[in-house]
């Protein structure tokens, strides 16, 4: 018998780390489901003014994980990064004309890693 996992009640995000660190780090747990985490991060974005792309999200080179206060990390593709993103700013913009395409990975010409 699978032993239980207890329900898991994350409010905020505490650090961020790299994609090689959330793979290292043993005392942390990989979030099973997106949604209770996606309210956070789309408010996190909201509040704090910035972009993170899908292809920094996963990168070892810079801390694109984020980690919440109940010690899960959100670690996805990056086209499902690249939806949060687009939820984040079609919501601070009260827009619905962005989707994961505009934040998956930077292209040439792309909106900054800072909201205006």
């Amino acid at each position: 018998m699978a032993k239980e996992e207890k329900k898991r009640d994350a409010k905020k995000i505490i650090k961020w780390i790299s994609w090689k660190e959330a793979e290292g780090d043993n005392k942390l747990h990989e979030a099973k489901e997106l949604v209770p985490y996606w309210f956070i991060l789309v408010d996190y974005f909201k509040d704090n003014d910035y972009i993170i792309y899908g292809s920094t999200h996963q990168s070892d080179d810079f801390r694109g994980v984020p980690v919440f206060d109940d010690n899960c990390y959100l670690a996805v593709s990056m086209r499902t990064w690249g939806n949060i993103m687009a939820s984040c700013v079609n919501e601070r913009e009260h827009t619905n004309k962005y989707d994961y395409l505009d934040f998956y990975m930077p292209y040439p010409g792309c909106r900054p890693e800072k909201w205006n």
